[in-house]
């Protein structure tokens, strides 16, 4: 997860019909596994009123496992 946040915050949105960021990213398939499968995330910021304590807005995120394509021009990451 602190992978896809990093490219989220570091990558450049890809093209979309929706409001929404969207960017492609390689993540391991499950924690611990040595898999990396290519990811489309996408943020949703959710529309709650505003708050005298928090000057931030929650997202939501959502990912999904997509062909290696979408990722073919990103650096996968290393391997520990």
């Amino acid at each position: 997860m602190a992978i896809a946040l990093l490219v989220v915050f570091s990558a450049t949105p890809s093209q979309a019909t929706s409001n929404d960021p969207t960017v492609y990213a390689w993540e391991y398939l499950t924690p611990g596994s040595d898999r990396l499968v290519c990811q489309k995330i996408s943020l949703h910021l959710k529309s709650l009123p505003a708050t005298s304590t928090s000057h931030s807005q929650p997202i939501h995120t959502h990912s999904q496992i997509v062909g290696d394509r979408f990722c073919a021009d990103l650096t996968k990451p290393l391997s520990f």
